[in-house]
């Protein structure tokens, strides 16, 4: 029987039962929203000709990903969570995570490549506008932008393994498959080593490569951009104004995608400190369920596409 090897996390009713209603709730919405918003975005870019400029490209390109990212990763860290049971075997276990941590890279360069469009646009507005940019540059920079993200979260290959365990420890019950941060020991010693280092350096690496640089880099880079906007409206005509708005706004949506996507992070981070000291607070397990069951980057996929649907337009 089914039931057997996958429990029903919604009878009998318990304690645990209302967190399963929770996350199938949020995930439903999640799935629905972000859906919807990468489709829109990657449909506006794509059969509108006068909107295929390097920072459209840039919001089509983590369209496409946050749209990989939550049909294909989603139903798989739902299904995960609700009964405790991992599918489709030790390959997925070890790539879906892959992907979700490479989803933040992608998050972070393309941030910062659109930081350095916007500056470029505030520079001359008139000149950007006119310039038109060929598919080969284009294509070179989201190659850049995918293939860092993809070197960056290679460490996690490392730590993720899938492991057999019994819920109850009954013998007739069948074990299931999870999906946990634990080291094979049949790995290379160099790897294994690796693997052991980034475990314990995970926090801060997370913390550091896709909070501090995307943060640093946006408010550096919107400052310097927000003072070439101010010196442009001194000394522009009356019929760029209306571009140097648009500019204006621009950078001010690039800086609010950034808030979404750091305070992404700082939940990951949060929930990892709070795991690390074993808090036991209700409240806080909850918190904790929710954070595990959609890691930052779902919750990114989902949250900000509202952003970039006003940055494409």
């Amino acid at each position: 029987i089914k039931s057997e090897f996958f429990p029903n996390p919604f009878y009998p009713v318990t304690s645990e039962t209302y967190g399963a209603y929770a996350i199938t709730i949020v995930s439903v919405l999640i799935f629905a929203v972000g859906i919807t918003g990468n489709i829109a975005i990657m449909c506006v870019v794509c059969h509108n000709y006068y909107m295929r400029s390097i920072s459209n490209a840039l919001l089509a390109n983590l369209a496409i990903w946050d749209f990989a990212l939550l049909l294909f990763c989603l139903p798989l860290v739902v299904f995960h969570e609700l009964t405790k049971t991992w599918l489709l075997g030790q390959f997925t276990c070890k790539v879906v995570p892959y992907i979700e941590v490479a989803s933040l890279g992608v998050t972070t360069f393309t941030l910062c490549a659109l930081c350095i469009d916007r500056f470029r646009a505030a520079t001359n507005v008139q000149m950007y506008y006119e310039m038109i940019e060929n598919c080969t540059s284009t294509a070179a920079k989201l190659a850049v932008i995918w293939i860092g993200a993809l070197l960056l979260a290679l460490p996690e290959l490392l730590i993720r393994q899938l492991v057999s365990e019994n819920g109850d420890g009954a013998v007739d019950e069948p074990a299931s498959e999870r999906c946990l941060i634990r080291i094979s020991t049949s790995l290379p010693d160099t790897l294994y080593v690796l693997g052991l280092t980034y475990e314990g350096a995970r926090l801060w690496w997370c913390f550091g490569c896709y909070f501090c640089l995307p943060t640093l880099f946006t408010i550096g880079s919107s400052v310097a951009t927000a003072r070439r906007i101010r010196r442009a409206e001194r000394g522009c005509a009356r019929g760029n104004k209306k571009q140097i708005r648009l500019e204006s706004q621009m950078n001010c949506t690039v800086v609010a995608l950034a808030i979404v996507y750091g305070a992404c992070v700082i939940i990951l981070n949060t929930n990892s400190v709070f795991c690390s000291t074993k808090v036991s607070n209700k409240d806080f397990q909850c918190f904790s369920k929710l954070s595990h069951s959609f890691p930052p980057a779902l919750f990114k996929a989902s949250g900000s596409q509202c952003l970039r649907n006003c940055l494409s337009t």
